[in-house]
């Protein structure tokens, strides 16, 4: 049975929103180290293509992920092959995969790419082997993406590992600038994208108008009726005023860290190690907590949301008691994030996320990242996101990110989960745990509006 490996990219291909992760298949490499494969390539037509026997020598069936996967020449003056993912697979799913049925073989097309600049094209009838291990770091990041993102070309993918360059590089010579490190900002079904050049827009309800209010700036934030952004290298804040449509430029002693904004107009801005808060009819910020502050968090309760904040050298918590006009701290310790629903407190360290109810309960056992809503909490850990009912007090069942996702987001108004991939388009977790489209980006480099 042969195995055609192609070095011309197929045509462009989505990333599936109902995938199946290709980080759950066997690496192709393992399964022959394994001895579940029985494999042979020899070359053709110089560098055009390489013919390949595999064969399943096990009575299961095999999903191989073939991303990564090294192919070794026996002279030691050629190229090494470099795999990348199945040419017309959709990228996440069993077609991008080797799927072999039980003791039997498999056929099709792979992309692949030269590892070695300089060394020479392989004559016809040479024998190539697997090597037992997957490329060097970084350019097994390239080839992983390529799998991912099969429209590139195989000589930009070349001219990326021989020149040693990393996967950065590789993205920006394949997205748009106006979409890398782009992020999106989603309050109460109101949408926010803020460019990766730094230009904010704010997206109509029927996504169809995107109107351009904001340049220049490193983050937005957007919560009660309030939008917020600030440039890093400058010690200010802006904030947007909807009714006037204009912003105001407000002088803090150091660029933002984190901004909070809540319902009464009223911004928080965690500044150097402390809190500082801003309220109409304030000329200016004043220091709303001691220094020493890590991070912040405000619930998004519609009245006197709670506002809690991190001790940077004990990881402890604090909360603001607004009777008593004073902070308040939270037995236990050892925590490197908050956060605050409308009727909880949340934090993580390394052994997880959790909940405080009188006491701290671990609520996910392991290092992830997290977003609290107004009765939800979003864990985001090992490209997964798990969604914790305070209602039910429970758990969903992991529900992978798109393989291209970018930036996640969650409307903590409507305990919606968001993601960005590097297709643009928004996709939204619903209930089930798949993801829906929910909207494209158009292209926004060199919009005046």
């Amino acid at each position: 049975m042969k195995w055609i490996l192609v070095w011309a990219c197929g045509a462009a291909l989505a990333a599936s929103s109902a995938a199946v992760s290709a980080e759950e298949a066997e690496n192709l490499f393992e399964a022959k180290k394994k001895g579940k494969v029985e494999f042979e390539a020899i070359s053709m037509f110089g560098f055009e293509k390489i013919e390949i026997t595999v064969k399943n020598l096990t009575p299961a069936l095999l999903r191989l992920n073939p991303a990564g996967s090294v192919l070794i020449p026996p002279d030691g003056a050629l190229q090494r092959l470099g795999l990348a993912g199945v040419v017309g697979g959709v990228p996440g799913e069993d077609s991008a995969l080797i799927v072999i049925p039980p003791n039997g073989s498999w056929t099709g097309e792979i992309n692949a790419v030269c590892l070695d600049f300089g060394k020479g094209t392989p004559p016809n009838g040479v024998k190539y082997s697997l090597s037992g291990t997957p490329a060097d770091e970084s350019a097994l990041e390239v080839l992983r993406y390529w799998a991912d993102n099969p429209q590139i070309k195989q000589t930009t993918v070349n001219d990326i590992i021989w020149s040693g360059r990393r996967l950065d590089t590789l993205k920006s010579q394949v997205l748009p600038a106006w979409l890398i490190d782009a992020r999106i900002i989603v309050n109460g079904g109101k949408m926010l994208f803020l460019t990766g050049s730094g230009v904010l827009y704010q997206v109509a309800d029927d996504a169809l108008s995107w109107s351009k209010i904001g340049e220049n700036l490193d983050s937005a934030a957007a919560s009660g009726g309030q939008i917020a952004g600030y440039i890093e290298k400058i010690p200010g804040l802006r904030w947007y005023n909807l009714s006037q449509r204009s912003w105001e430029y407000f002088f803090l002693p150091s660029s933002p860290a984190k901004v909070l904004l809540g319902p009464d107009r009223t911004i928080f801005a965690l500044c150097g190690g402390t809190i500082y808060r801003w309220a109409p009819g304030q000329k200016e910020f004043a220091a709303f907590s001691a220094g020493g502050i890590s991070d912040a968090a405000m619930s998004p309760a519609a009245v006197s949301p709670a506002i809690c904040a991190l001790k940077a050298d004990s990881g402890t918590v604090l909360v603001y008691d607004r009777a008593q006009e004073a902070w308040s701290e939270l037995q236990g310790g050892g925590f490197s994030k908050v956060g605050a629903s409308s009727k909880s407190v949340y934090a993580s360290s390394a052994a997880g996320v959790a909940r405080f109810q009188g006491k701290w309960r671990r609520i996910h056992g392991s290092p992830a990242d997290f977003e609290a809503g107004s009765g939800k909490c979003f864990i985001v850990a090992a490209k997964r996101v798990i969604v914790y009912d305070e209602g039910a007090d429970s758990l969903s069942q992991p529900a992978d990110l798109p393989r291209t996702a970018m930036a996640w987001a969650v409307d903590r108004i409507t305990d919606s989960f968001y993601v960005l991939d590097e297709q643009a388009k928004v996709h939204k977790l619903s209930d089930s745990g798949t993801w829906l489209l929910h909207l494209s980006v158009p292209e926004l480099s060199g919009r005046k509006d």
